[in-house]
């Protein structure tokens, strides 16, 4: 079942974070994108010339990620800071033509930006009918549904495809600087070829999957985190997120060193170009002076870095250690593809470093230039030989800084463990051991001044709630004390009950299993030759089913003492019992009335254990069963039997803690031993046959803990 929620400018799924957790998760996207911007990992060039670059742009994954999980409105100032982070780094240390293309900031800012805003919109939009969260039961990758996966994938695509297409877009023709030296109809022509190329709708796709990747990775995360289904204990969410922090130091050191190298580097190699341009300037003019040529001074010269040096004269290359340059024109070393802008191009090699790539090797050059008089000097460097040195020493730094973050996650690691996770856990392990009912048991750490603290609140508490416990044990035994004793009370103990009455011998007795039981019997004369006595046995034990039992015995003797009949009384005192019985209590009766001067025995059995009778020295099972317990269903008729009894008869109620008494085995007493113990009770008084059955269930049980009340009633005419 799918449920909906209304999404909002900061509608993300780390919504439900704190404010302070969602402000760290921004500036730790902001980091990482500065990271890969200034280390130039979200710039790695395949192909053989400038056009059809294929670009990973990693940078824009913070991007799309802020905004999955944040909300637009932070993803989108995200990708502002980003642009502004790429349109600088790309003016501070070019390194390709293309980099020189992006310190514009349309071609940064805008582009990413705009990308950024079309994913916002589109994703706030369709989180409309995203599913909620799927609870633990559902597998990890189906707790993103359709709707939220298109959702995902369209809006990466659109962040991908405004970049792709933005950076070589018309706002490329309307911020390049115009003048005679443009040929407009050829930069429209060069735009409209490159959008037409496969490269940048493969750039735009790749970068679109690389983006859904990562976003749908962190969806899925999240709301796994959300149901609680992935759960992890603090070592290794400490260690998640140790090395989380590592990336990102990695990552900014790392950018940090890339910098400052590219600077390095690149103030050397631009210090050695113009300084050997002078050299060969100097020697062209004094090899004129002797009227000599300039194209005997630059044939075979060979460069410090290995590149292409040319004098130029009248936009001809008049002079070049590639003789195949002779004669070509200037913009054969440099273009960008117009074709009037050597001039342009030779004024910014002047100022500083222009860089590209050649036309024919793709190869990327540093190109300088020297204006002197007549003559223009140029000299292509490669940049591989140019950042050899770079390259080398970004190589053994970073793996320098990874060995050190690995020791450093490793040294961490091991003392998190020693110093925090295992005092937790010998904590938790006390802590078990303390719930479990050992109040003795205290928890001893130490070392650190914390757990100290910890430990002397913990055994403190421990302490106080043991003597809580002491103090409410005694005064629930000095309870129970006094609950036995109401208890017994209520029940008659007096015997021979009736001594003025010689048609009968009745005799009763209760064991309770605890201080006070839920069994109960009762006997009391009824009108001039009448007797009532009933046994009973109330569920549970306890205190709980000592109220219930005097509730029971006071509802049936009120209403047999009213003179009526049996099967009215049990009636009426089970609607009585069941009025308001929330605990969903019950009891078992087994009630009579014996006209002893007849020998006429009225009885019901409200569910209770079957009776035995003896009669003529043999015992039989009276099975008929009345009705159902008291106490669970009101309303209901309790059937009344009868039953002759003569001098000699005998009947015998118990409950069943007689027959399920259990043996140091698990063995129960059962109904055929006491049957057989009542077959050695042929003529024995009421009293007697109560002993004997007690003594036999006493040497059955002998060792084992009593489990039940047992209780007993024995009547002998």
């Amino acid at each position: 079942m799918s449920a909906t929620r209304k999404p909002g400018l900061f509608c993300g799924a780390a919504v439900d974070l704190p404010k302070r957790t969602r402000a760290l998760m921004f500036a730790l996207f902001a980091l990482v994108s500065a990271s890969l911007c200034y280390s130039q990992f979200g710039i790695m060039a395949w192909g053989n010339d400038l056009t059809g670059d294929l670009n990973f742009v990693l940078f824009l994954v913070p991007v799309a990620l802020c905004t999955v999980m944040l909300g637009a409105v932070p993803g989108v100032g995200l990708a502002v800071l980003t642009g502004f982070l790429i349109m600088f780094r790309a003016w501070w240390t070019p390194t390709t033509l293309y980099d020189s293309q992006m310190a514009d900031p349309f071609l940064s800012v805008v582009s990413i930006t705009a990308g950024a805003v079309l994913m916002a919109v589109f994703v706030t939009f369709g989180a409309r009918r995203w599913p909620a969260d799927l609870g633990a039961g559902v597998k990890t990758f189906k707790r993103v549904g359709p709707a939220r996966l298109f959702t995902l994938f369209t809006g990466c695509f659109m962040l991908s495809f405004a970049f792709s297409y933005g950076t070589r877009g018309l706002m490329y023709l309307v911020v390049t600087p115009g003048g005679a030296e443009y040929n407009y109809a050829s930069m429209i022509a060069g735009y409209l070829a490159s959008l037409s190329g496969p490269l940048v709708f493969l750039e735009g796709t790749l970068n679109g999957i690389i983006l859904a990747a990562a976003c749908i990775v962190s969806v899925v995360y999240d709301a796994n985190r959300r149901s609680g289904t992935w759960k992890s204990g603090l070592n290794a969410s400490f260690n998640r997120w140790l090395g989380l922090a590592m990336l990102v130091v990695f990552l900014v050191a790392s950018s940090v060193s890339f910098c400052a190298e590219t600077m390095r580097a690149t103030d050397e190699a631009n210090a050695q170009i113009m300084a050997e341009l002078e050299y060969v300037r100097q020697q062209v003019e004094a090899r004129e002076q002797e009227g000599g040529s300039a194209e005997s001074v630059i044939e075979g010269y060979r460069t410090a870095l290995g590149g292409e040096v040319v004098v130029v004269r009248d936009h001809t290359i008049v002079a070049s250690n590639v003789p195949e340059y002779v004669g070509e024109p200037a913009s054969k070393m440099l273009s960008s593809g117009e074709l009037d802008n050597y001039e342009f191009l030779a004024g910014l090699a002047a100022e500083s470093m222009l860089t590209g790539s050649d036309e024919d090797t793709g190869e990327f050059l540093g190109v300088r230039a020297l204006v002197s008089g007549d003559y223009t000097y140029l000299m292509a460097a490669p940049l591989s030989a140019m950042y050899q040195a770079r390259t080398s020493t970004l190589i053994s730094n970073a793996a320098f800084l990874l060995a050190m973050l690995v020791a450093v996650f490793l040294v961490v690691r091991l003392l998190l463990h020693r110093i925090v996770v295992s005092p937790i856990h010998h904590t938790n392990d006390s802590l078990a051991a303390i719930t479990a009912g050992d109040l003795d048991r205290r928890v001893e750490e130490r070392e650190v001044i914390e757990f100290d603290e910890l430990s002397s609140g913990i055994n403190t508490t421990v302490a106080a709630l043991g003597d809580m416990i002491a103090e409410v044990e005694q005064r629930n035994a000095q309870d129970l004390v006094t609950a036995k004793a109401i208890q017994e009370s209520a029940l008659p103990r007096t015997f021979p009950a009736f001594p003025h009455i010689n048609r009968f011998d009745i005799y009763a007795s209760m064991t309770p299993a605890r201080e006070v039981g839920g069994d109960f019997y009762d006997f009391f004369l009824v009108g001039g030759s009448k007797l009532a006595f009933l046994i009973a046995d109330v569920s549970g034990k306890g205190i709980p089913a000592a109220l219930f039992m005097m509730a029971a015995k006071t509802q049936i003797k009120n209403r047999l003492e009213s003179g009526m009949p049996i099967g009215d009384a049990i009636e009426i005192a089970n609607d009585e019992l069941c009025d308001g019985n929330d605990a969903g209590m019950f009891v078992t009766v087994f009630a009579c009335v014996l006209d002893y001067e007849t020998g006429k025995l009225d009885y019901v059995n409200a569910g209770h254990n079957p009776p035995l009778v003896r009669h003529d020295g043999q015992w039989t099972w009276l099975n008929a069963v009345s009705g159902m317990p008291l106490g669970l269903f009101g309303g209901i008729p309790y059937d009344r039997f009868e039953l002759e009894l003569v001098s000699g008869d005998a009947l015998y109620l118990y409950t069943d803690g007689v027959s399920e008494a259990l043996s140091m085995d698990k063995t129960f007493f059962g109904e055929e031993r006491l049957f057989e113990v009542l077959g050695r009770c042929a003529n024995q008084d009421a009293q007697l046959i109560c002993a004997d059955v007690r003594d036999a269930v006493s040497n059955f049980t002998r060792g084992a803990e009593q489990s039940d009340d047992i209780t007993m009633l024995a009547l002998v005419m």
